[in-house]
C-alpha cells in the first residue's frame, strides 16, 4: 500500500515548464520597489498584466523608475517573474523572466527587420546574446501607447513567451 501511495504522488507532479538558465541584470539607483496595486494607483490606471503565466510562475517583485526628463512622463516598470524566489547579490538580481513596461514609451524596437515577426501580438522577437527579447505595444483608446518587452533565456519556450504576451493585450 505504501508503494502505491508513493507512486501516485510521483505521477501527479507536473514537470516544470522550464529549468534552464535564468536572467541576470541589475537595478541602478532611482528604482523603487512597489506592488502592483500601488503602481496602478500611481499611474491612475490598470497596468497591462499577463493573465497567463506558466504553471508555478508568478510576479515575484515589482520595480519602477520615472524618467525625470521625459515628456510625457515615461515610467519604466520591471516585473520580475519566476517559478522560484528572485536571488539578489547587491543590486544584481536573477530570475526566469522580466517583463519591462515602458509606460508612455512609443514603438521602440518594433522596426527591427532582423527580428522575427510575431503576428499574435504585432511585435518582434529578437534572439541576441543568449536572450530572447519579445517586443510589442500596448494601447487602447483610453490609454496612450506603451512598449512592452519580455526577456528570457533563449532556451525558454517561444510558445510560452507568445502566450504570456497575448495575455496582456486589452
Amino acid at each position: 500500500m505504501l508503494l502505491v501511495l508513493t507512486t501516485g504522488c510521483t505521477t501527479s507532479q507536473e514537470k516544470p515548464v522550464y529549468s534552464g538558465p535564468s536572467l541576470s541584470d541589475q537595478l541602478e539607483s532611482g528604482w523603487q520597489k512597489t506592488t502592483i496595486p500601488k503602481l496602478g494607483f500611481l499611474l491612475s490606471t490598470k497596468l497591462p498584466m499577463p493573465a497567463y503565466l506558466p504553471l508555478g510562475y508568478e510576479v515575484r517583485e515589482v520595480y519602477y523608475y520615472e524618467s525625470p526628463n521625459s515628456s510625457p512622463q515615461v515610467t519604466q516598470i520591471w516585473l520580475l517573474i519566476s517559478d522560484q524566489a528572485v536571488r539578489w547579490q547587491g543590486k544584481q538580481f536573477t530570475c526566469r523572466l522580466v517583463l519591462n513596461i515602458g509606460w508612455h514609451e512609443l514603438g521602440l524596437g518594433l522596426k527591427m527587420p532582423w527580428a522575427q515577426s510575431v503576428p499574435e501580438v504585432g511585435g518582434r522577437l529578437e534572439d541576441k546574446d543568449g536572450k530572447y527579447v519579445l517586443w510589442w505595444e500596448y494601447g487602447t483608446d483610453q490609454f496612450p501607447s506603451s512598449t512592452l518587452r519580455l526577456y528570457s533565456s533563449n532556451q525558454f519556450s517561444r510558445d510560452e513567451l507568445f502566450k504570456i504576451a497575448v495575455s496582456t493585450l486589452p
